[in-house]
């Protein structure tokens, strides 16, 4: 059975969970007492357009305080290397990725003079860097900052700090990404490592978790897929609503490696539930819908309970001719589902 594109928890550059995303607000609060009075002022102004959506006022505040700083301090100080941080932190809320990368680079090169190269704001401003490559598919240069940044953090924070399991989470992805599965899963198994000796945290275990279970799909490994897909589920369930996208794919999951683990009656059981939350959502002809509906299908066929099988396929039609244009590959490949389904009822296998 066919599952699609492997997706993992996190893959775009929004699902990166950084820590100091935006403005890292106990940094701020540091910085602020650093800065003159004009400063505090752009940079509270700045802080209030970036929290109500209008980043490209939020940008031209914090460039202001760049250039201000510059002058008042210097081009070296720290005040100035969290500026340029933060203007990066903008532009990729605005999706201007090579500004943002200017401006990471700009921001790493600044504080490494002003604070040492082993600084833990240095690897936060690697942190964010890597994170703008991952988003223009740079993966090569994200893991380079991405390992710079975990060195520091091994070192000035210590080997079980959350802050280094964040980047082995970080890690771990752009290694499945570029198909290197076991170094994915050598990564990720250390970063839930990591994440377990918290109390706290678990959305991000419950991340890791379902990203384990991704690598172990790939690897063929469903048993061991399942474990971990349904510890992630067990978790999310309890930070997600049922119709949560994120909560959804780790259901997707978990319904795949049942199905590929033989347990079709296990996968067919989630596959109901997802549908259930799909309808509440967004009513039964939305085309998400039909894409359960397909999966539920072949289960019914690995199940040979062809007629169950015909009535999903003939709802998937239904919401497909009505959402998708006649050429779309889906709702061909659905006409041909359809057919073959028909020639086993036809010979009389219900």
């Amino acid at each position: 059975m066919a599952s699609g594109k492997f997706r993992m928890a996190v893959t775009t550059m929004e699902g990166y969970k950084i820590a100091d995303d935006a403005i890292d607000a106990k940094q701020e609060d540091q910085e602020k007492r650093a800065l003159d009075e004009e400063s505090r002022k752009l940079q509270s102004d700045a802080t209030e357009y970036l929290k109500t959506g209008n980043y490209p006022k939020a940008a031209e505040l914090f460039e202001k305080i760049v250039h201000h700083q510059i002058q008042v301090n210097g081009e070296q100080d720290a005040t100035v290397g969290t500026a340029l941080h933060n203007v990066a932190s903008v532009y990729i809320k605005m999706k201007h990725y090579d500004k943002a990368i200017s401006f990471c680079l700009e921001a790493v090169r600044v504080r490494k003079i002003g604070m040492g190269e082993d600084h833990v704001d240095v690897a936060s401003s690697l942190m964010k860097l890597g994170t703008v490559y991952c988003a223009t598919e740079k993966r090569e240069f994200a893991l380079m900052a991405f390992r710079e940044a975990l060195s520091i953090r091994q070192n000035k924070l210590g080997m079980r700090d959350p802050g280094v399991g964040q980047v082995l989470g970080h890690i771990g992805v752009l290694h499945f990404e570029e198909g290197e599965n076991l170094a994915a899963l050598v990564s990720l198994q250390d970063a839930l490592a990591i994440a377990r000796l918290s109390e706290d945290g678990n959305h991000e275990k419950g991340e890791i978790l379902c990203n384990i279970g991704t690598v172990r799909l790939k690897r063929k490994q469903y048993e061991q897929a399942i474990v971990a897909l349904d510890e992630s589920r067990r978790i999310q369930q309890l930070e997600y609503d049922d119709a949560h996208p994120i909560f959804m794919g780790t259901l997707n999951c978990l319904a795949y490696a049942h199905s590929k683990n033989g347990n079709n009656k296990e996968a067919l059981r989630i596959y109901k539930k997802i549908l259930r939350s799909q309808i509440a959502q967004h009513g039964a002809f939305h085309v998400d819908c039909s894409r359960t509906l397909s999966k539920m299908s072949i289960i019914y066929e690995k199940m040979e309970n062809y007629s169950n099988a015909k009535d999903c396929t003939t709802e998937v039609l239904a919401i497909q001719s009505k959402e998708l244009r006649p050429n779309n590959p889906e709702y061909l490949e659905s006409r041909k589902t359809l057919a073959r389904i028909d020639h086993y009822l036809k010979k009389g296998i219900k």
